[in-house]
């Protein structure tokens, strides 16, 4: 009988360990950040007259990172040439920048380049056309950006001849009404969830790759409001690290941002400039209006002063 309990105790705790979640390091291990860690390690070189190809096969042996660069083939008209030549010269500066640079040397005025991040942490680069099609969904929460403050422009005024005559009644009754009269101008109306969410998106669409959003006729992402403060967002990886960043960035890059990243950091202060300024002219608008609008016709009605009452 204890026999039968041992086994029974064993088998029992063989099956709690097979159905229990796993930590393994499958899931504490992401490729995309042993990536990242690579492309912060500084590195110098000097390419002179050097094939792009070369180039990229020297930065993917040196740096060990995954490689995919979409190239000009048989399949493809749209990308990176093998056989062009190519003039850099780094010192002691992180490879992710040194591969910026290099694309930056090897676009022309109407494909740019840029780099992305695929999903087993290969490092995609080429033209924008070409990364476009490697789309994924993501959901951004942007309810603290739809919070809403009351703008109380004026204070309540208080109407000397009410509180007169309520005083001079006595006390007896109190039918009066408020001594405060109503100011229309406090009700202006706010603009709706709806309404500040289309704000967003069209300060994103404007300053953040402008070019690659469907609105604007590109093919590289939509945006659009879904509920309860959320933007669904279908685009290509480098649009999404402009708008939500990676959980994953190395401190090392992030101390010495390189030109993309403080060009991202530029775009943003320009949107909150864009706002601010959007923010004052509305509360200049709204004083013009208050100050165009005629007096009161009664306001103007003041009691003539009669003749002293006689002790």
């Amino acid at each position: 009988m204890l026999g039968k309990a041992v086994n029974l105790f064993v088998f029992v705790a063989i099956l709690a360990a097979l159905l229990a979640p796993r930590t393994s390091l499958a899931q504490r291990h992401d490729p995309r950040r042993d990536t990242m860690a690579k492309l912060a390690k500084p590195l110098t070189v000097d390419f002179t007259d050097a094939r792009l190809e070369d180039v990229f096969d020297f930065l993917e042996t040196v740096s060990l990172i995954d490689l995919d660069v979409m190239w000009i083939d048989d399949q493809h008209t749209e990308g990176l040439d093998k056989d062009e030549e190519v003039s850099v010269a780094a010192q002691n500066v992180s490879t992710l920048s040194i591969i910026e640079r290099v694309l930056d040397k090897a676009q022309s005025d109407f494909e740019p380049n840029t780099w992305q991040m695929g999903d087993a942490g290969q490092l995609e680069v080429g033209p924008k056309s070409r990364l476009n099609r490697f789309k994924r969904l993501e959901m951004y929460d942007i309810q603290d950006l739809l919070f809403r403050v009351n703008n109380y422009s004026t204070v309540p005024e208080l109407d000397l001849d009410a509180a007169i005559q309520q005083g001079g009644q006595g006390g007896g009754g109190g039918g009066g009404g408020s001594i405060f009269e109503d100011n229309e101008d406090d009700n202006i109306e706010q603009p709706t969830q709806e309404e500040q969410a289309q704000q967003i998106i069209d300060l994103i669409v404007e300053f953040v790759e402008p070019e690659q959003w469907r609105d604007n006729g590109g093919d590289g992402g939509t945006i659009t409001y879904y509920r309860e403060g959320v933007l669904l967002v279908r685009a290509a990886d480098y649009i999404h690290r402009q708008l939500g960043g990676y959980s994953y960035w190395p401190a090392r890059l992030a101390r010495s941002a390189s030109a993309r990243v403080a060009e991202y950091d530029r775009a943003y202060a320009r949107a909150q400039r864009a706002v601010e300024e959007e923010r004052a002219r509305a509360a200049e608008a709204a004083e013009a209006a208050r100050a165009s609008e005629p007096a009161d016709e009664n306001s103007g009605d003041a009691e003539t002063p009669g003749e002293p009452d006689p002790e």
